[in-house]
């Protein structure tokens, strides 16, 4: 393999939906965090995984799958993604009934997933098979889950299935195949539940999980803690049991966690300096794809020193954690000047442990990477900034402390990444040692003194007129609207419409997907009508546009194409 497909390989690697089932046991560490996790999902009762990406939500819930098909003390499982949600978003702007096609598509794919289950089981199939119970193959309800994504019409007996696919249907198949697998109970793994972009989805989707749900059904769904909108009818405190999957980076199996994860999933992790592999697992801030991705990039690159390398690495980390955060804007229009005014928070939070700590060695005090927020609870619009901020992994929260009667602080960890760039924790005398700086964080682990702030200090004059919703202007006038609920423009009568933000997403070039080499962009850039990514999703056949391409085999094609795809699956998750 060259070394243009080693970086793409590389790429596909971390994400826990490419690694095979066969390899992912292999490739599970095994501790108390991730136990406890574990154990909740094959428990009875709803719960809702919460954790920014690539925190580990989608791999444990495919391990706890391989667990239940292994040991048949555990229950009978159903692993269903519904990454794909957001090719259904167009349905919103042009067509009535596009919420009743959402609520097929979902139960669709279950039923689907449920195939999947009743083969890697291994059934026995003698007394009837999964088309005899569903009155569909699995062929089929595929044919139905890629037209609904694709707005195609389906074809007389395939709408004739759809319209079978209901609540009770599902809740009868599910049912009947977990007795014939020999268990008492079935638990429903959702991933990629956090159906962000759409209201109106996000809302059905959990109507849905709150119905689905009997004795003997049990669904997990993974959320994100800041955009996850449950709706009126789905009661996230009372009908579910949220459990986070993020591991602390004050954890006190912290360090031990990730040198595991990495001396399974890095082959040569032993050759890597030790005070540069702890202060990279560090800065990953306990998001393992984030450890394996800065680990891999630490071994390809050449030329420089030690610490140069690091640094780069540390810097373009702690950027893409601020753009994904930025990017929420485009997610999410209607937030964007509150998400706006979240990033001058961040920044100031930044400033304020910087500050404390440059004075350190003066005032023969201690450093520390966490602060405590005043107030939040106060502000409706902070305290989504903050959900937001921890979504996006810039913040950790800590269960929080008293420092007096009405004066309870909310504490969090800064991203270590954007401390460590922004060079927190270097001193005079400490300068830029990795070891030094590495040591200055391991004994902050239990800081129950942070830098404290109020939210009126960290909002100031300036912000408070940007801490409201943004509504979309007219398309025809650009004249601003009056009210959400508007469903006409004042000024020229015109039919308001929300931004897209699928069509936003279908505007970016192909050429500017994260992963992909520099080689790799430029030759992207010289096929012809192949420049957005709603040219990539809209060709038929992209395997044989990119062999196009001197150099380019099926292989390497494969390989961008899941790129691709899987950058648009979580920009639009």
């Amino acid at each position: 393999m060259n070394e243009q497909d080693q970086e793409l390989t590389a790429q596909l690697e971390e994400r826990a939906d490419y690694i095979p089932l066969d390899r992912l046991e292999q490739e599970t560490v095994v501790t108390d965090f991730y136990e406890t996790v574990h154990r909740k999902l094959i428990h009875t009762g709803t719960k809702l995984l919460s954790g920014p990406r690539g925190c580990g939500k989608t791999h444990l819930m495919r391990y706890t799958y391989l667990r239940c098909q292994k040991q048949s003390t555990l229950p009978f499982a159903v692993y269903a993604s519904f990454n794909r949600y957001y090719r259904l978003e167009p349905l919103l702007q042009r067509k009535p009934s596009a919420v009743a096609t959402f609520h097929t598509w979902v139960l669709a794919v279950i039923l689907r997933a449920l195939a999947e289950s009743v083969r890697d089981f291994d059934i026995p199939s003698r007394e009837t098979t999964f088309e005899q119970v569903v009155g569909m193959s699995a062929d089929e309800l595929r044919n139905i889950i890629s037209k609904i994504e694709r707005g195609q019409q389906l074809e007389e007996f395939e709408a004739a299935d759809a319209r079978q696919i209901s609540i009770p249907f599902v809740q009868d198949a599910l049912r009947y195949f977990t007795e014939k697998a020999g268990r008492t109970r079935v638990i429903l793994l959702l991933d990629d539940a956090a159906l962000t972009l759409t209201r109106e989805y996000l809302h059905d989707f959990f109507d849905l999980v709150r119905s689905i749900k009997t004795s003997s059904i049990t669904p997990k769904a993974s959320v994100y803690p800041g955009t996850t909108e449950y709706g009126p009818n789905f009661h996230a405190a009372q009908e579910a049991e949220t459990v986070n999957v993020w591991l602390s980076p004050d954890d006190q199996s912290y360090a031990s966690t990730m040198q595991q994860i990495a001396q399974l999933r890095i082959s040569g992790f032993s050759s890597i300096p030790v005070d540069v592999a702890k202060y990279l697992m560090y800065a990953a801030f306990g998001v393992p794809r984030a450890f394996l991705m800065l680990l891999r990039g630490f071994q390809q690159s050449s030329g420089g020193t030690t610490q140069a390398i690091v640094n780069r690495l540390i810097q373009e980390h702690a950027t893409a954690r601020v753009s994904e955060y930025s990017s929420l804007r485009l997610k999410m229009p209607k937030l964007a000047s509150i998400i706006e005014a979240g990033g001058t928070i961040f920044s100031r939070l930044v400033s304020a442990l910087k500050d404390f700590n440059d004075n350190v060695d003066a005032n023969g005090g201690k450093m520390t990477m966490v602060v405590g927020v005043q107030g939040t609870e106060d502000n409706a619009p902070v305290e989504r900034i903050f959900s937001l901020l921890i979504e996006a992994g810039l913040l950790h929260e800590l269960p929080s402390v008293s420092h007096g009667e009405g004066r309870i602080y909310r504490r969090f960890i800064i991203n270590l990444a954007v401390l460590l760039n922004d060079r927190v924790f270097s001193t005079k005398t400490r300068g830029t040692s990795f070891k030094a700086i590495v040591e200055v964080i391991e004994s902050d682990q239990t800081s129950k003194h942070p830098v404290r702030r109020s939210v009126s200090t960290l909002v100031g004059k300036e912000l408070q007129d940007k801490l409201h919703p943004d509504l979309p202007a007219c398309t025809r006038c650009h004249t601003e609207r009056l009210s959400t609920n508007q469903k006409f423009c004042h000024n020229c009568g015109a039919e308001l419409v929300d931004v897209s933000a699928f069509d936003e997403c279908m505007k970016i070039r192909v050429a500017e997907v994260p992963g992909l080499t520099g080689w790799t962009k430029e030759r992207l850039e010289e096929i012809e009508r192949f420049n957005t990514i709603g040219d990539f999703l809209a060709e038929q056949n992209p395997v044989s546009k990119l062999r196009q391409i001197r150099g380019v085999g099926k292989q390497r094609a494969n390989r961008i194409i899941q790129l691709i795809t899987g950058y648009v699956d979580e920009y639009l998750s």
